[in-house]
């Protein structure tokens, strides 16, 4: 299975608190530092309702998000499409889109 890199888990977790479908985990030398591994698929369900575009761009990846179907709020490009979207999932906690529940 392919998840997104461990420190974007880590950092997603840390803001997040989502556990409930990770049932692998990246290994850390400690019990705390261990850290979900997110998957595109749950990565993409936990993103809020709008209009989300997953694209190859460059040698990357390019998440999008929007509210609008004619507007791309916010974007990131990362080297794989599992990382785009949790460093898209970050950005969208940082501007209060997305929050801890």
């Amino acid at each position: 299975m392919r998840t997104a890199s461990r420190n974007l888990c880590k950092e997603l977790f840390d803001l997040s608190g989502w556990d409930e479908a990770s049932l692998h985990k990246h290994p850390g030398p400690e019990i705390e530092n261990a850290a979900p591994a997110y998957d595109l698929g749950f990565l993409m369900r936990k993103l809020p309702d709008g209009y989300t575009v997953l694209t190859r761009f460059n040698d990357g990846w390019l998440a999008s998000w929007a509210e609008r179907a004619d507007a791309a709020d916010y974007a990131v490009e990362e080297n794989t499409p599992e990382d785009a979207v949790a460093a898209l999932a970050l950005l969208l906690f940082e501007k209060s889109i997305l929050q801890r529940y």
